[in-house]
C-alpha cells in the first residue's frame, strides 16, 4: 500500500486489484484451470456464441445500421469476444457493421475513453462484480449495508450514451434483485481466502445488487431528459422535444439459464454434437450442464442477466418471459 492509515473496503479492493505495481489482474493470467477461477466463456465456446446471437438479434431491432459499435467491458484473454465474433461471422452485414472496443488496462482504459458517435451494444460479464464497492454499518440490528457505488457509475454512464445515440447493454454477472450485507469474497486457486490474506495474490469480488443497476440506468437517463429539457425550455416546443433525449428501458434481471435457452443454447449443443468426438461431445455437455445449472449455487441461476436498451425498443430476446410475468400481475 502507498498510504498509511485505514483504507475504505472500496480503497482496498481498487489498490489489490489494480495497483500498477502489485496489483492482482495487473501481474498474471487469473483465469482458467491454472488461474484462480474460470468465467463462462472459458467453460464454453457456446457461451460467446449464444451472447453473439443477442447482438445480431438487437442489431436488427435497431434497424440494421450500417454502422455499430460493440464495445465489451473487462473482456480478460478476449475469448468472449472471439467466440462472437466467430459465431456471428456468418452474418454478413452484422459483421461488417461491427466497431470493435475493448474496455481494459491494455486498450481503452475506461468506457469514457470509447468513441460515442453512433449506436453501440455494450458487453459486461463478470465486469461489475470487481468493481469496489462500500459497506457502511447501519445499525447494530441490521448490522452492515453493501453499496456498488462503482458499478452503480458504470451503469448511469451506460445508460447515458444508450439514451443519447442509440443501442442496448447486456449485464451478466452473479448476484440477486436486492441489496447485500456483505458480499465481499476473495478466491485463489479456485479456493476461499480470507479477503486480507496476502493482498494482491486473490480476486476480490462482490456480488451484484441489480436493484440498484437498475435504479442508477432508469435516474441517470431520467435526469439526461430533465436536463435537455430544461436547456431547452426558451426554445420552440418542437425544438424541445427534438432535443430532448428518449430515455431507456431496463429488463430483468432474469437467470443466466433462462437468457442461454431463450437463445438457443441447447440447440447448439446438438449440432456442435454431431460432428464431435466422443471425448468432445462430452464436454460440450458437461459445458452446458455448468453454464445451465439451476441448482442452489449454479451458474445458471447464480449468474443474472440485465439489459438496458434505448427508449422504444420490443423487449429483447430473454428478456420476454418476465415481461409476460409482470404484464399478467
Amino acid at each position: 500500500m502507498i498510504r498509511g492509515g485505514p483504507l475504505s473496503v472500496a480503497d482496498y479492493m481498487q489498490e489489490v486489484l489494480t495497483n500498477p505495481s502489485s496489483g492482482y489482474y495487473m501481474k498474471r493470467d487469473v483465469f482458467g484451470s491454472a488461474g484462480d477461477f474460470t468465467t463462462s466463456p472459458e467453460i464454453s465456446q457456446m457461451f460467446g456464441e449464444m451472447l453473439g446471437i443477442w447482438c445480431v438479434l438487437l442489431w436488427q431491432q435497431l434497424g440494421q445500421p450500417r454502422q455499430l459499435s460493440l464495445v465489451e467491458l473487462g473482456p480478460g484473454r478476449g475469448t468472449l469476444m472471439a467466440d462472437l465474433l466467430r459465431g456471428t461471422a456468418a452474418f454478413t452485414h452484422f459483421a461488417q457493421a461491427l466497431q470493435v472496443h475493448l474496455v481494459e488496462v491494455h486498450w481503452h482504459a475506461s468506457l469514457d475513453a470509447v468513441p460515442s458517435g453512433g449506436p453501440a451494444i455494450y458487453i459486461a460479464h463478470e465486469f461489475l462484480d470487481a468493481l469496489p464497492v462500500h459497506q457502511f454499518i447501519r445499525d447494530q440490528r441490521r448490522g452492515w449495508l453493501e453499496v456498488g457505488a462503482h458499478a452503480m457509475a458504470v451503469c448511469e454512464t451506460l445508460a447515458r450514451r444508450i439514451a443519447a445515440t442509440g443501442g442496448a447493454a447486456l449485464l451478466i454477472d452473479y448476484g440477486r434483485n436486492e441489496p447485500y450485507a456483505n458480499s465481499l469474497t476473495a478466491i485463489r486457486a479456485h479456493a476461499g481466502v480470507h479477503p486480507l490474506s496476502q493482498p494482491g495474490t486473490a480476486d476480490l469480488s462482490a456480488w451484484v445488487d441489480f436493484s440498484a443497476m437498475r435504479m442508477a440506468a432508469e435516474e441517470a437517463a431520467a435526469a439526461e431528459q430533465a436536463t435537455a429539457a430544461a436547456a431547452a425550455a426558451g426554445n420552440r416546443a418542437a425544438e424541445a422535444a427534438t432535443a430532448a433525449p428518449p430515455g431507456v428501458d431496463v429488463h430483468g434481471p432474469v437467470p443466466q439459464a433462462e437468457l442461454l435457452h431463450s437463445l438457443g443454447i441447447q440447440h447448439r449443443l446438438e449440432a456442435l454434437a454431431q460432428s464431435a468426438t466422443p471425448k468432445q461431445a462430452e464436454a460440450l455437455l458437461s459445458g452446458y450442464q455448468r453454464l445451465v445449472d439451476m441448482a442452489p449455487g449454479g451458474m445458471g441461476g447464480a449468474y443474472l442477466a440485465m439489459a438496458i436498451t434505448q427508449k422504444g425498443l420490443a423487449v429483447p430476446v430473454g428478456f420476454e418471459q418476465q415481461q409476460q410475468q409482470q404484464q399478467q400481475e
